[in-house]
């Protein structure tokens, strides 16, 4: 996906940055040993943002196919070259970070263990509350994000969120 993104940026003379996201939602509830809830929703898309004539312009998509990619860049165009801007902005020149970012980079990672493991665990737990007439709740996050520009900086964020509470 990451080489996508540098590919469709560097067809652009003006600032284009691209933004792709991929997030896994995992939820169990069990309550007094029943099973009250288990999903698991993932949602992605990328969102563009260019800078033309001093305007910013904004568009996303949902569907992360090169040709859909390309469509929300040039609708972010259409956007900041429709806006009226008093005063125009230009990009800071800054050192920005590249490469690849995890938020707690560990050997047993959340997607190693399947949803049937996590629910396991939730009854488990829930079971160990003895005649407690209790809740207990697993939910994550798992995100995926490449960022990408063409004037060089790119990169990979893999951040993941567990909460347990019981």
């Amino acid at each position: 996906m990451l080489d996508t993104l540098k590919s469709i940026c560097e067809r652009y003379d003006h600032y284009t940055e691209l933004r792709y996201h991929d997030r896994i939602q995992n939820r169990i509830r069990v309550r007094t040993g029943i099973l009250e809830e288990a999903r698991s929703n993932r949602i992605t898309g990328v969102g563009a943002r260019v800078l033309i004539g001093g305007a910013w312009g904004f568009s996303s998509t949902s569907n992360t196919d090169k040709e859909a990619i390309i469509d929300a860049v040039e609708k972010a165009k259409r956007a900041a070259k429709a806006r009226v801007v008093e005063e125009k902005v230009d990009i800071a020149p800054t050192p920005l970070a590249t490469g690849r970012f995890e938020s707690s980079p560990t050997e047993d990672s959340l997607v190693d263990h399947s949803l049937e493991e996590k629910l396991s665990l939730c009854i488990g737990a829930n079971k160990m509350m003895d005649g407690v007439i209790g809740t207990t709740i697993y939910y994550e996050y798992i995100d995926h994000k490449y960022i990408a520009t063409n004037d060089g900086p790119f990169c990979e964020i893999v951040d993941m969120k567990p909460t347990f509470m019981l």
